[in-house]
């Protein structure tokens, strides 16, 4: 696993990023309800 070999601050970057994603992608879901 590549991300262990990262600094914290890197990984914590990452982890930042997958969760904006996930939030991202949930709110989408929730506009495209609302809308639909």
């Amino acid at each position: 696993m590549v991300l262990f070999c990262v600094c914290p601050r890197e990984r914590g970057r990452v982890m930042a990023k997958k969760m904006e994603t996930i939030l991202l992608g949930q709110a989408v879901k929730i506009w495209n309800k609302e809308k639909g």
